[in-house]
């Protein structure tokens, strides 16, 4: 019996060794941590709206903290909050004391006016700016949103809902086709019929919402087969065929 005790204790003892040399090693690499992995450089990439200097303000990280230990999604939401400007952010870490922050701009797409002033949106419809005019951007008419907040997305009332939706769908689509620089109006009197300006030389009536993609798809194969010197009305309404009805030379 007395075998049997003083191996449970020797058993007892190897545990107790394995679990300080655990904690020992923990301990050491924290210190490490603390001590190796603090942030000496902060390196911002790829915007031009903004100083990198204001980037680092907005994210809320200095010098001394520690890298390995960030949370980044607040940082992210820190930036994206205080700079209205900013579209995407990625952040990494270049061990062992650097962090990289890449900004993706937001790029104006479109203004609409208010009572209270003009503004403008990009093409996802977040509010960018207050400013005087949107210059050569899309202008929006028949449809005003409720009161404009800078950094935060468009909402429109429910009166507007609709049209509000229809702009909302229309803005994307035109920029993924790269189409945002030729049209200059959208009238959304008609909230169930958009109308747009289109390369200064059509009106392009765009019925539902429904099938967008198509409909731009259906416009940009109309153009290419007319005259470089055609104006005109372009109905694509019926979403699977386009009516043009040409302006008369004056």
């Amino acid at each position: 019996m007395g075998a049997r005790r003083a191996g449970g204790y020797r058993k007892r003892r190897g545990i107790t060794g394995k679990l300080l040399f655990v904690l020992l090693v923990l301990v050491v690499l924290l210190i490490t941590v603390s001590v190796f992995f603090k942030i000496a450089v902060i390196t911002v990439t790829g915007t031009q709206a903004y100083r990198p200097e204001e980037v680092v303000e907005a994210s809320g990280v200095k010098e001394g903290d520690q890298l390995l230990f960030l949370n980044t999604f607040q940082i992210v939401g820190r930036i994206k909050a205080q700079l209205p400007y900013v579209d995407e952010v990625a952040i990494s870490r270049a061990f062992p004391d650097t962090l990289v922050i890449t900004v993706e701009d937001a790029v104006a797409a479109a203004w609409f006016e208010t009572a209270g002033g003009c503004y403008l949106l990009d093409a996802r419809g977040k509010v960018l700016e207050e400013v005087e005019a949107g210059g050569d951007l899309i202008r929006v008419v028949g449809v005003t949103p409720e009161t404009p907040a800078v950094g935060q997305r468009v909402s429109f009332a429910e009166t507007d809902s609709v049209a509000g939706t229809y702009l909302l769908s229309l803005l994307p689509l035109l920029e993924e086709r790269d189409m945002l620089a030729s049209v200059s109006e959208i009238n959304l009197e008609n909230a169930t019929n958009a109308i747009f300006r289109y390369l200064s030389r059509f009106t392009v009536k765009l019925g539902p919402a429904k099938g967008l993609e198509d409909k731009l798809s259906l416009l940009e194969g109309t153009v290419a087969q007319l005259s470089g010197s055609a104006a005109g009305v372009i109905d694509l309404s019926d979403g699977v065929k386009a009516s043009f009805l040409e302006e008369e030379a004056p």
